[in-house]
Order: structure tokens, then C-alpha cells, then sequence
């Protein structure tokens, strides 16, 4: 068993490694033997590709890239790696059908995105393409059937070394997405923002950009899809906020409730300049949260027993005129959070301070990757909201959508903490 401040340690770090292991134990833990069968698990593949890639970050420059592909040709293969489709499904339904999309593997160089070799060329053609494309795989060795799992990507299925690949059909590549890869002088975060604002969602920028397809000419490079998720989740929202300060002031208070694979969702919208905070409670049997009593497919597993202390969470905030520092807490899904609820504030045109509170129960016994609070928050923010009068007023109502009381929510609040005055709290912002 190990100390309260070993578990609050491992609720920051969600698998990054800042215990110096090799390995998150947590993580590998949530390995298991699928029951996915066994006589699919061969060394050649005729499948679809959703489509999709993955770049690892270990070792970079020199990375390994994979193209994503059933080991068969399915009906609906856009599901495997669409997280828009996922709001009615389970953790143990994603985690089941992940399992079955397998990483045909190479080793690249970062900056062969400028002069991509076979592999990787069809590689990055398969990133452009608005459909699933049909796909011819050769392995060295037959897969292992095992899941992988970390925080800011989805989960991953099998996988073994890339002997030869080919295309059994031509891409659908959007006119838009094939002008801009194509636009060797426009910088990435233009590039991305004319994207995204052209309605290329952000699961597939983050795949172009992944692909080294995006940027000024020889300053292209592979991107590992930790860190292009992370980029374009943060880029877009940046602007995005840069547009929510210049919208008129909501005049009242606003929650929004929803909940998305057992994450609760409560959102706060304080009538004020923009300002934004994220808080997060990792609860017994969550994935992060140690082990707790109930939970399902692998769910009890944890690092740490249950604790009787008092829950913890954990937070990141901006004041109106932005963060300097990266949010170590709640990390990436920091940007998808405030992607989300910029996009709420520029549809209602009006602009607000904004308090997340995210509980997190046994249900997500597996991290599925930060699209989750993307999407969980855009669900919650779908809803009809409640108005009050007051933050008071707005915190009773949230108190009842939450496990955790109030009280212990507000004590980590920064914005909570300022806004009882007024005029200090403005003056912090500006």
C-alpha cells in the first residue's frame, strides 16, 4: 500500500513518468489478453484503415510510425477511430473494438515528412482522407494481442514490424485539406485554424499534422500524436479565446450538467471577462483514482488502496490575460476543455468566466484519451442550461450534480476564491 502522497503523485502524473520507471504501473496493469480471435491474428491483412496513424515519442527524432488497419475488412470501420460516434458507447465497448485496430510499425526520422519514403508517403495519404480506405498489410511476425493504454491517446491494439503495405483504393481527400498539405508557405497554426474553421474536425487536423503535412516548407516534420493532439487542441482554442474577448458580457450565471462514460460534467459560466479554470477528482476505482470497489472490465485495478482522506482534485486556471506555463495538472485535456467551451460562448456570443468541475468515477476504469473531455464537455454543454442570479445560487444547484461536496470543490477554486471580491479579482485578471 502506499502514501497519500504517492497516490495524489500518480493522479498528477497520468502516466508521465515523473516516478522515473521505465513503465507506469498503472498503465501496465491495464494491459490484458483481448478475446479478439485468435485466428485473425496472422502476418498478412487484407482491412480497412479508418483511416488513421500513430507516431510514438520515444527516441525522437528517430520515431516509429504506424498505420492503424483492422486485420479484416469490416462494416463500419470509421468507428474505430472516431470519437464524435463514441458518446452512447461504453469503456468496455471502445476498449473492445480498440483492441481490434492493428499498428503495422516502421521507423522514421522526423524529417523524412519533406521526402517520405513508400511507407510513409502512403502513410500520410491515408491521414488526408476524409474515408476508410481499403488497405493491404504484411507483417514480419504476427501480432501480439494486447492493448496498450496512456492518457492523451486512445487506447491501441496489436502490433508487429511492417514488412510491405499498399493501398487497395485511392484516399477521398477534401479539396480543402489537399490545398493547404499542398501549401508549402503557409506556417501550421494558420494552416490548422483554416482547417478547423473550413469544419475538418480536430481528431483528423491532429492526424495531417501528425503526418508531418502541415507547416512551411523543409520546417515539416513527424509529429508524435501525443504531442499533435496536445497542439492542435491548444493552438485552436488560443485563437479561439482571442475571439471570445471580444464578444459583449453574459449578465447572468449559467450551469451546464452532462455526463460521458461516468465522467460528471459541471460547467459554470460567471457573468464577468473571459477567465478560464479546469478541476478534476480522480475517484476510488477510477483509472487513476486507485482501486476502489466497484468498476468494470478491469476496473479494480489501481495502484493504491482506497483512501479515507478527504478526495483529491486538482486544477488549472488563466486569467483573462492567458497562462505563461503549461498546465501540469490536468494537462492536456486542459486545451480540449477550453476548445469546448469556446466554441459554446462564440455560438451564444457572449463572452464569461469559466469553472469546470469534472468528477471522474469507477465507471472509467481505463484512460481513453483527452478527446473524452472534448467531447464530454461539448455534450455538456448541449444541454439546456440552468440561470442564476448568483454564484451562490449556481454552486447549490452544481453541489447536487457531484459526489464530492461543494465546500471542497470552492477551497480549490481560484476563481471561486477571487470572485468573493470583486474588484481584487479584476485587477488579477487584468
Amino acid at each position: 500500500m502506499v502514501s497519500a502522497e504517492e497516490r495524489e503523485q500518480c493522479m498528477r502524473c497520468k502516466g508521465r513518468l515523473w516516478c522515473g520507471r521505465k513503465f507506469c504501473p498503472i498503465l501496465k496493469k491495464l494491459e490484458f489478453k483481448s478475446t479478439f480471435p485468435k485466428e485473425l491474428l496472422k502476418k498478412e491483412l487484407s482491412g480497412n484503415s479508418p483511416p488513421s496513424l500513430f507516431a510514438g515519442w520515444h527516441n525522437y527524432p528517430k520515431i516509429s510510425v504506424s498505420p492503424l488497419s483492422t486485420p479484416s475488412v469490416v462494416v463500419d470501420p470509421d468507428l474505430f477511430d472516431n470519437p464524435s460516434r463514441w458518446r452512447d458507447l461504453s469503456v468496455d465497448s471502445i476498449v473492445d473494438f480498440r483492441s481490434s485496430l492493428f499498428r503495422s510499425t516502421f521507423d522514421a526520422d522526423v524529417t523524412e515528412a519533406r521526402d517520405p519514403g513508400k511507407w510513409l508517403s502512403l502513410t500520410q495519404e491515408l491521414s488526408m482522407s476524409e474515408k476508410p480506405v481499403d488497405v493491404e498489410v504484411s507483417l514480419e511476425k504476427k501480432p501480439v494481442l494486447k492493448i496498450d493504454f496512456g492518457f492523451e491517446t486512445m487506447p491501441m491494439g496489436p502490433s508487429a514490424p511492417l514488412k510491405d503495405f499498399s493501398l487497395a483504393q485511392n484516399p477521398l481527400i477534401p479539396r480543402k485539406v489537399d490545398y493547404l498539405t499542398g501549401d508549402t508557405n503557409a506556417k501550421s497554426i494558420d494552416a490548422i485554424m483554416e482547417l478547423y474553421m473550413g469544419g475538418v474536425s480536430v481528431d483528423r487536423i491532429n492526424k495531417i499534422l501528425t503526418a508531418g503535412l502541415l507547416g512551411e516548407g523543409r520546417k515539416r516534420k513527424l509529429v508524435p500524436t501525443r504531442w499533435s493532439i496536445t497542439a492542435v487542441d491548444s493552438n485552436v482554442s488560443k485563437e479561439l479565446v482571442s475571439k471570445v474577448k471580444d464578444l459583449s458580457e453574459a449578465g447572468e450565471f449559467e450551469v451546464y450538467c452532462g455526463d460521458l462514460m461516468d465522467n460528471h460534467y459541471v460547467v459554470i459560466f460567471i457573468p464577468m471577462p473571459w477567465a478560464f479554470e479546469q478541476l478534476e477528482a480522480w475517484l476510488p476505482g477510477s483509472s487513476w483514482g486507485g482501486q476502489g470497489d466497484s468498476g468494470s472490465g478491469a476496473g479494480a485495478v489501481g495502484l493504491v488502496e482506497e483512501s479515507k482522506e478527504e478526495p483529491v482534485i486538482m486544477g488549472d486556471f488563466e486569467p483573462n490575460k492567458g497562462r505563461k506555463n503549461y498546465p501540469f495538472n490536468v494537462a492536456g485535456g486542459y486545451f480540449a476543455g477550453r476548445l469546448a467551451v469556446c466554441e459554446k460562448m462564440l455560438e451564444k456570443k457572449h463572452q464569461s468566466a469559466a469553472l469546470i468541475l469534472r468528477e471522474i468515477h469507477s465507471g472509467y476504469w481505463a484512460p481513453l484519451g483527452v478527446w473524452q473531455v472534448r467531447e464530454g464537455l461539448r455534450k455538456a454543454l448541449e444541454s439546456k442550461p440552468v440561470a442564476f442570479s448568483s454564484i451562490e445560487e449556481a454552486l447549490s444547484f452544481a453541489s447536487a450534480k457531484l459526489k464530492i461536496p461543494i465546500k471542497t470543490w470552492k477551497k480549490e477554486s481560484e476563481l471561486v476564491k477571487l470572485f468573493g471580491s470583486r474588484n481584487l479579482l479584476f485587477k488579477y485578471l487584468k
